[in-house]
């Protein structure tokens, strides 16, 4: 007799087409702190374009953001206590905040 389980993890909104263990981690962010929403996720090249070309001090050209590669989500908090709880609290999650003048952007950590 062989016998399998496999975990299901319930994926926070706006994760469509995110990679999926990067929704992981997301939704163990999630799990850990109420309060948090995606704003932006994945984005087309197309999409990238049109957002440094209206905020270049923003967004990174097309071709050199993690959002095109499913690898990075803008975050949304209900509170100062909730994004200070996020930035504590992400490397649990194997999540880090790397852009410092952008403090809803969170992409997986390299130390996981």
């Amino acid at each position: 007799v062989e016998a399998s389980a496999r975990a299901v993890v319930e994926a926070p909104a706006g994760t469509q087409g995110l990679q999926g263990w990067f929704v992981a981690r997301l939704a163990c962010l999630f799990n850990r702190i109420p309060g948090i929403r995606i704003v932006s996720g994945l984005r087309t090249r197309a999409e990238q374009a049109r957002l440094h070309t209206e905020r270049p001090d923003l967004a990174a050209p097309p071709g050199r953001s993690m959002h095109e590669r499913g690898l990075a989500a803008d975050l949304a908090f209900s509170s100062e206590f909730a994004q200070r709880a996020a930035h504590s609290g992400a490397g649990v999650c194997g999540l880090g905040f790397p852009v410092a003048s952008e403090p809803w952007h969170v992409e997986p950590s390299t130390g996981m």
